[in-house]
């Protein structure tokens, strides 16, 4: 509904000392910086920040409950066999969305600060701007 003249209004102040959120910061998002994870966790002091480095807006995945049953699958068997469970970017997105959501269920198992660690380094920035470059260079030269 507009009415007019629109009459200024001041915008109503964020947070709230008696809420306990669980603020998700992604270190890669493109559309939110993760400085405003931050800036929202002071205004809930009550709150839980957690970190994950990956890439990619907000900590998401349209594949998360077939995945998820997947990687626990993969986990089990390697468990069984006494082997190690690969850890892939898959395996971490998975297991952060895991303790988010097991806090939600419980109230209990995260903490204040929690990283959800990638298995390596993202391919990012010049980084990933020189190895598409020499990824070119290859191409190109293939050709000749």
């Amino acid at each position: 509904m507009v009415t007019w003249p629109a009459y200024a209004r001041p915008v109503p102040p964020v947070g709230d000392a008696s809420l306990e959120p669980v603020i998700i910061g992604n270190l890669h998002d493109p559309r939110t910086a993760y400085a405003n994870a931050q800036e929202l966790r002071q205004a809930f002091p009550e709150g839980y920040l957690v970190t994950w480095q990956g890439y990619g807006h907000g900590l998401k995945d349209s594949h998360t409950s077939q995945q998820g049953a997947s990687i626990l699958r993969e986990y089990e068997k390697s468990r069984a066999e006494n082997k190690l469970p690969e850890y892939t970017n898959a395996v971490a997105k998975y297991a952060c969305i895991s303790k988010v959501f097991h806090y939600l269920d419980t109230g209990e198992g995260i903490r204040d600060g929690h990283t959800c660690l990638l298995p390596e380094a993202l391919n990012l920035g010049s980084a990933r701007a020189v190895s598409k470059a020499r990824e070119l260079i290859t191409w190109f030269s293939q050709r000749k």
